[in-house]
């Protein structure tokens, strides 16, 4: 199997807007061999548990409580993207 570096096929949309109390979704689809990992974060604060919960697909699904901004890395070993 060879091996190809993680690339983001569909990433969240930009500008996404939420009321307090509402639950969102940000989307996160990528690719590469093997299979990426994705980790979100918010800062430098992986986001785990709690009102956050990280998808099979990759996705996030945030409980919203406050305005913040999200990020999200793809990972292969040590490959980010």
């Amino acid at each position: 199997m060879t091996a190809e570096p993680p690339f983001i096929l569909e990433g969240p949309l930009i500008g996404l807007r939420a009321a307090e109390g509402q639950t969102i979704n940000l989307t996160c689809k990528v690719f590469g061999s093997p299979k990426p990992r994705v980790v979100w974060k918010k800062g430098d604060e992986q986001l785990t548990g709690g009102r956050y919960r990280v998808m099979d697909d990759g996705n996030l699904e945030i409980a919203v409580s406050i305005i913040a901004k999200y990020s999200m890395i793809a990972d292969i070993r040590q490959d980010k993207i």
